[in-house]
């Protein structure tokens, strides 16, 4: 039976090394992926992976898989629509390892379990990243909304939340049903909040993991805009953005010079009206820019994380990054501290 070990984040190298008691001569991965009930895992492997060793006095062998998890993520659907079934964006993922060494008695054949999401992690944070709790320890909300937090529950993630106003519990909200559920998108959630609050409290078996600070913001003057986006750890996570926005159009076409003329009564002629010069395959791409508002400086990685997201939506729209740059903003050197992005919606009008 395979032992649950922790999460993967698909989108960064995920290294299995094989190792043994002795030199080791070759070893063998088999992989299985699948998005269902924990206990339905596939009768094959996905994958069955032979290394030789590079030499007969190696010690270890090195598997990377994140590449073949990949494939089996299907995004095709809502990432809103969460417990659906209609998306993929968590997976279940055991390995199998057996080693062949110099020398008797053989290792045991090795059989793990993972939950993969697609997510990543930065260089800096060494190999077979886990990622954190949250991307921000401050959430800016509209006056009246709701407050919407991304979280990964299950065993090594989040199984508990408290919320607080003014320093007095207004809720605890604990993910006992998520843990032990045996599907896999039930681990991604964005939970929402309806009670007025003004911190957040997140727990792991009772150890506080993170504090978040909540702050409600009036914007009498502009329609705000809501960004969701896959970030880093996975998990889709809402910001809004409260000031001016700008929408535009581009438009894409061709053009023929055309025959406009013709012959009537044995005198050609053509009216002045007709297009002499005609457009054609026209197709037209919708653009927005939005600015955030004055934010915290702390506020610098949930706008990283959107410019390094795969996966955006403005209001639920789907949206690709148009900007390829983000200035990095501080209170010594800006003052007040604004983001504006670029966007383009991710289909033809």
């Amino acid at each position: 039976m395979a032992t649950y070990q922790n999460k993967i984040m698909a989108r960064s190298p995920y290294y299995i090394t094989a190792q043994g008691s002795a030199y080791i001569l070759s070893a063998e991965l088999k992989v299985w992926i699948w998005s269902n009930d924990k206990t339905a895992r596939p009768t094959l492997p996905n994958y069955t992976i032979s290394k030789d060793a590079l030499t007969t006095t190696s010690v270890d062998i090195t598997f990377e898989i994140s590449g073949l998890i990949r494939d089996y993520f299907d995004h095709r659907g809502n990432a809103y629509d969460l417990g659906s079934g209609a998306f993929t964006d968590a997976l279940w993922v055991e390995t199998e390892l057996d080693v062949v060494q110099s020398t008797a008695p053989q290792p045991s054949t090795v059989n793990n379990l993972y939950i993969a999401l697609d997510g990543f992690g930065y260089f800096n944070e060494g190999v077979n990243t886990q990622g954190g709790y949250v991307t921000t320890n401050t959430l800016n909300v509209l006056s009246d909304d709701n407050v919407k937090i991304p979280l990964y529950v299950n065993t090594d993630g989040i199984d508990e939340l408290r919320t607080y106003l003014n320093g007095v519990l207004v809720d605890t909200i604990t993910y006992t049903t998520e843990i032990a559920s045996v599907y896999p998108y039930y681990k991604v959630q964005l939970v929402t909040i309806t009670d007025t609050i003004d911190e957040i409290r997140l727990y792991n078996t009772s150890i506080l993991q993170e504090t978040i600070a909540v702050n409600y913001v009036d914007e009498c003057k502009f329609t705000p805009k809501v960004i969701g986006f896959i970030n880093k750890n996975g998990l889709l996570q809402e910001v809004t953005m409260f000031k001016k926005s700008v929408e535009s159009i581009t438009v894409q076409k061709e053009v023929y010079n055309s025959i406009t003329g013709k012959v009537t009564a044995g005198n050609f002629g053509y009216n002045i009206y007709n297009h002499q010069f005609k457009d054609y395959n026209l197709t037209a791409r919708e653009r927005i820019t939005l600015n955030s508002g004055f934010v915290n400086e702390s506020q610098k990685e949930v706008f990283k994380q959107i410019m390094l997201s795969e996966r955006v939506w403005i209001d639920q729209a789907p949206v690709s990054v148009a900007s390829n740059s983000l200035e990095y903003k501080t209170r010594a050197n800006d003052k007040n501290i604004n983001y504006t992005l670029d966007f383009i919606y991710a289909n033809y009008v």
